[in-house]
């Protein structure tokens, strides 16, 4: 795929998760109310985060989203305050806590992959969230070039059930 191509993608998929932020979320006091999309209903449900990444709805309804700062946090469904899952080790600048995937066989595997920053590498790694509380099952794939910008980290499933990673490049072009 061209990097034209997967910026293409990158914008499509960033457009899809802020609509539906925005859709399914009601006004907040503190944001202006001078917009012209009076249909969009915003809704803040979580505040006083270090820069949120990562994020999905579980089967369940719960949410469940990263900070980049090393934060796994899980909103359950209904409740009004959220619970730190488990703290990872990360190298924050651009990098840290990034990527998010829930796997599709959740209900029965319980896995969940996130794409991290550490020491000299980006990693892949597969967590499982079982009984309330989460692990880390395996580390998937480590190596990945990292810099202090461009780490990338985009976790989606495809419609092939195969998870697709986006790795940055790492401030080297030549790697995009």
């Amino acid at each position: 795929m061209s990097s034209i191509n997967l910026k293409k993608v990158f914008r499509i998929i960033f457009f899809c998760l802020i609509l539906v932020a925005s859709v399914t979320c009601k006004k907040d006091p503190a944001i202006s109310q001078q917009t012209s999309h009076k249909h969009l209903k915003i809704v803040v449900f979580v505040k006083d985060l270090q820069n949120p990444w990562g994020m999905a709805f579980l089967p369940n309804g719960d949410f469940l989203f990263l900070e980049r700062n090393g934060n796994i946090n899980l909103l359950k469904k209904g409740a009004v305050a959220h619970n730190l899952m488990m703290f990872r080790n990360v190298e924050v600048s651009e990098g840290g806590l990034l990527g998010l995937a829930i796997d599709p066989d959740f209900n029965n595997n319980h896995f969940v992959f996130i794409y991290e920053t550490i020491v000299g590498s980006n990693q892949l790694v597969r967590l499982k969230l079982e009984n309330d509380a989460i692990i880390e099952d395996q580390i998937i794939l480590t190596g990945i070039p990292v810099s202090n910008n461009h780490d990338g980290g985009a976790l989606r499933f495809g419609p092939d059930g195969y998870l697709y990673l986006g790795t940055g490049d790492a401030t080297q072009p030549d790697l995009a």
